[in-house]
Parts: C-alpha cells; structure tokens; sequence
C-alpha cells in the first residue's frame, strides 16, 4: 500500500513535470512571430491589411511584424501604428520577383523567430508568396476564411461549394505561409503603438533596413492601380467598393462597357467588375475580375449586367449583401442567387437606369 507521503511527493513531481511543460510552451511561442505584408498603391495602404491584421490577431504569436516596401514615409508612419515593429525597405519595386526577393532574404536571416507569414488574398500577394513557399519549401495555404488555431484552418473548395479543414504539419522550423480571404474578417484599425496622451503614434520600434536585389528585365506583375481613359483612378477598387457594377460577355465587346462606367459614375462610389469570360475576350484588363480566380468581393450592392451566373464567377460574389441580375436569359444560373431580377435587353435597362440616377 502507497503511503500518504510517497503520493504527495508523486503529485508535486506531477505538478512541477506539468509546469515545466507549460512554461516550455509559453517561451516556444513567446519568441515567435507573425509577419504580415502590407499592400499599398503609393499612396495609401490596401484596407485588405486591415483584414489581414485581425486573421494576424488570432494567431498565438508573441509579435506582429509588418513588411512594408515603400519609398513613402506617409504610408511608412501610418503602417508603423498597427504592428510592433515594422520592416521598412526604401525600394519602389516594379516587379514581384523583387519584392520576394527582399522578402525571402529577411525571413532567412530570422527565421528561427518567423512562426506565421501571411498576406491577404489579393492578386498582390498571388503574385509573391506561391514562390515564396517555394524557395522556403513550405507549402501556402491560401484563401483562409476561419483560424481554428496556430497550424488549423477552414478554407472552401470547389469554387465555395464545400469547406476544408485543412492542417499544416510544422518541420524544421520552417513559417507557414498563408493568405486570408479579406470579406471573412472584420477590418481592425485599431493601432498598437497609438497609446500616448497627444494620440501621436510611437514609431520607435521602426526598422529601416535596405536590401538590394539585381533587377532583371522580367514582366511587371505587381498589382498598381493607374488610371486611364475610363476614369477608373476616381472610383474605388474593387476590394473596398461597396457598390460593384459588374459585366460579362453579354455586353459583346469592350466598348459597351461604357454603358456600365457610366452607371458606376452616376451611382457613385462603385467600382466596375468583369466575369472571367470577359477578361479572357479581352474586353478589359484582368483586375476587374471578380470571381474565383480573380478577386472575391462581398460588397453592399452587386449588379450583374449580362452575367450568366458560372460557378467560378458565383464564387467571388455570393456573399454581396444585395445581388441585382440584368439578363435577358430568364433561366441563367445568376438568377437563383440574385435577390432582385430584371429580365431584358441590358443596352435598354442599364442607360435607362443611369438616366434615373442623374436625375
């Protein structure tokens, strides 16, 4: 038989053996950190950061690092009042494999202190982190719309027709990349070095630190937002609008996107959007795509003019909070999502819709 003694001491060795576990765990996460790109145009950052902040937030992670290349220093103190410490290159990059370049550097110099990279799901990031992974041997996970924990996430398949629990098996200290999708998480605003009496940020923890990388002729593929003979430098982009006007191969070539400028302009606040069929027709560029393959948007008013409804396209756009189809195709698929339908020739609807707004 045990005796009251022998127990006691057992228990305390049980305790003491449990709380060297936890304070292992706490100091294993303690030391590490999440680093977060910023996205800007030059002139301001990408609202998609602010999302990207808050997936950040959920982390169990001891820091939030912010990667910023910029030659701004407006857009440098702004981005500084949301992270501990922000990673600042004084570049103006014009092609992707620069910017993963400047990026892969840092991260291999630290990261044995890199636990998480991640990025909003924007065709920014598209364009860096996939190789990023690569030169890293980690595996993205992209398009994450629920952190269930440090390596589980909830990420939808089949063009949003099913979920995936998906889970990320650390090794050799390697960061997990990943991307969020930006309507599945509030915008936090919220600055974190922002508590000083006169509400001026501390920018004390600002790191400035130059990388130079060998610029090789090669495709520009950073996303930059420029304007044009449409006018679109005036309205806001897609992933901030709140009002979408979008169009597909049903307007028959580029030019009869006028009709849908025209709208967005008299509306007000509307950015213009395209399915796939109708970037791949060339009627615009691709960063009007909206859909699966493009950009996903959740936005207050979406109208569909001469949208079909594909899957691919459904997926970047059923979370509108209010989706209007034009089609003169009663039995298109867009009507079984829409919650208001116009059945009609859209050359008639839509300038008669435009004239009604400007009155």
């Amino acid at each position: 038989m045990l005796s009251r003694r022998f127990i006691q001491q057992n228990l305390h060795r049980s305790k003491l053996s449990q709380q060297v576990k936890n304070c292992q765990i706490k100091y294993s996460s303690a030391d590490k950190s999440t680093l977060l790109l910023v996205e800007h145009d030059e002139k301001q950052i990408n609202p998609s950061v602010y999302s990207g902040i808050k997936a950040a937030k959920q982390l169990n992670n001891e820091e939030l690092l912010g990667f910023i290349v910029t030659k701004n220093e407006n857009l440098v103190k702004e981005a500084s009042k949301h992270f501990h410490k922000l990673i600042h290159i004084n570049q103006e990059y014009q092609v992707a494999e620069e910017y993963e370049q400047a990026l892969l550097k840092y991260i291999q110099n630290n990261q044995q202190d890199i636990k998480h990279v991640i990025g909003s799901h924007t065709v920014f990031t598209k364009n860096i982190l996939p190789k990023l992974g690569s030169q890293l041997k980690s595996q993205p996970i992209v398009d994450i719309i629920q952190i269930l924990n440090d390596y589980e996430f909830i990420k939808p398949i089949y063009a949003g027709n099913a979920l995936a629990q998906i889970k990320f098996k650390p090794k050799q200290n390697l960061p997990l990349i990943m991307t969020v999708r930006p309507t599945s998480f509030d915008k936090d605003s919220n600055g974190l070095n922002n508590s000083s009496s006169n509400g001026s940020s501390n920018n004390s923890n600002v790191i400035i630190e130059s990388i130079e990388i060998k610029s090789e002729k090669t495709p520009k593929l950073l996303n930059r937002i420029n304007a044009n003979e449409n006018g679109a430098s005036s309205r806001p982009d897609l992933l901030q609008a709140q009002r979408i006007v979008s169009g597909g191969r049903g307007l028959k070539n580029g030019d009869n996107f006028k009709y849908l400028y025209e709208l967005a302009d008299a509306m007000g606040n509307c950015a213009v959007g395209a399915t796939r069929a109708a970037v791949d027709d060339g009627y615009v560029s691709n960063d009007l795509q909206v859909g699966q393959t493009g950009k996903v948007v959740a936005p207050e008013l979406y109208i569909a003019v001469g949208v079909s409804g594909a899957i691919q396209h459904l997926a970047g756009m059923k979370d509108s909070k209010v989706i209007v189809a034009i089609n003169k195709d009663k039995e298109a698929p867009i009507f079984q999502v829409a919650d208001y339908g116009i059945v009609g020739d859209l050359f008639e609807i839509v300038p008669q819709m435009t004239l009604n707004l400007k009155k």
